[in-house]
């Protein structure tokens, strides 16, 4: 398009010249006529190409900002997962020390109870129970000894006789016998596991040796034990001077059998099947 804008201007100059012009002339000429169109040439193409160059740049710049974005996104989204994966890792780290923890605590409890049970709250409901029975003999023997004699006079061939009484007395005997062995076998077993005991469960039994100790000792006092009799029997203001000691653990063994039944059911809670102990071992694992 450039060369064709420039053939009218060669022929218009061709025409202005002379009829034989010179080499210098043509030079001229030709000069003037393509000079314009090549330096516009040179200039379009230079301006094209710095032009290029600048796109070309802004391109390659674009490109390269484009790829750090891209490669910025990446590595924070990796890095969230990262922390979201070290974090999920973390929870389920503490969620199986938890667990452990939990089945630790669980067994530590259970041995505890089972001790507490087998050396202890077992035995002593045993031995109250047998105390409590054993004086429920004696009594049903002295109630019925007081019913025949209140029933029968001394001319009914029904009536007590001195050999039969003296039968039955020593039969209330042994039953007394057997009470006693009973609260002296409950004393050696609070002695020898006494740390086994709750501590809310302590003053029943602290007053229940007490009493025992009362009934051995003052029973024993045989010079003064009328004297003994006499205060357990005298009042003040209708009040008695000396309550006698109390042996007989009906309530209190009421009382330890609930105990040992509340310690039974807790530890029967906290034991678990062998197929679940090993599914729950499993998820800790």
């Amino acid at each position: 398009m450039l060369l064709t804008n420039v053939w009218p201007i060669v022929l218009a100059s061709i025409a202005t010249t002379s009829e034989n012009p010179t080499r210098f002339e043509w030079q001229k000429l030709l000069i003037s006529s393509f000079g314009p169109g090549i330096t516009t040439a040179l200039l379009v193409g230079l301006f094209s190409w710095l032009f290029n160059r600048i796109l070309e740049r802004q391109k390659r710049t674009h490109a390269e900002e484009l790829l750090n974005i891209g490669s910025n996104l990446n590595k924070s989204l990796q890095e969230k997962l990262e922390a979201d994966r070290s974090e999920r890792a973390e929870l389920l780290e503490h969620l199986r020390r938890d667990i452990q923890d939990a089945l630790a605590s669980r067994a530590r409890r259970a041995e505890y109870l089972r001790a507490q049970i087998t050396s202890l709250y077992g035995p002593l409901a045993f031995h109250l129970e047998s105390t409590a029975v054993r004086h429920n003999c004696a009594t049903d023997m002295i109630e019925a000894v007081t019913r025949l004699k209140s029933a029968f006079d001394g001319q009914s061939p029904n009536s007590l006789t001195k050999e039969r009484e003296a039968k039955i007395d020593s039969t209330i005997e042994k039953y007394q016998a057997l009470t006693l062995e009973s609260v002296s076998a409950t004393i050696s077993l609070l002695k020898s596991n006494w740390g086994w005991l709750d501590e809310a469960d302590r003053p029943a039994i602290v007053d229940l040796m007490k009493n025992a100790d009362r009934f051995d000792t003052e029973t024993k006092t045989t010079d003064d034990y009328a004297r003994i009799v006499a205060m357990y029997e005298s009042t003040v203001s209708g009040k008695a001077i000396l309550n006698p000691p109390n042996i007989i653990p009906g309530p209190l063994a009421a009382y330890f059998q609930t105990r040992l039944n509340e310690k039974q059911q807790e530890l029967s809670g906290l034991t678990v099947s062998p197929v679940r102990a090993k599914a729950i071992e499993k998820l800790a694992s």
